[in-house]
């Protein structure tokens, strides 16, 4: 019986500590100076793409009244925008499955060592 507790007690600790070093790992690196880099990278290239995109606009629609320039802009840019994000939460929820399927893996081997 003090086996028992004793492994239990063990492996919940174990267990404290793996939820416990997720939890710093998504801390330090949410808060890690790397993201600014990629986002540097995606707002030149958006302004890139967003000049190429205005001056196509313009040539290929040359009598467009401001306000008509302005809603096409708007619909694509929102678009972009929104197709983006389901792009990035696709892939954000595919890692954190991984994560957590690597993770449950990583204890099931722990407890089947005990």
């Amino acid at each position: 019986m003090k086996k028992e507790n004793k492994k239990t007690k063990e492996s919940d600790s174990f267990i404290e500590r793996v939820i416990e070093q997720l939890q710093n790992y998504f801390v330090r690196n949410a808060l890690s100076p790397k993201p600014w880099k990629s986002l540097m990278v995606v707002f030149a290239l958006s302004i890139i793409i967003l000049f190429f995109y205005e001056v196509t606009k313009n040539l290929i629609f040359t009598d467009l009244k401001i306000w008509q320039s302005h809603f096409i802009t708007i619909i694509i840019l929102s678009i972009t925008a929104t197709s983006s994000a389901f792009f990035f939460n696709k892939s954000y929820a595919k890692l954190h499955r991984d994560l957590l399927r690597e993770s449950m893996e990583r204890m099931l081997t722990y407890k089947s060592l005990q």
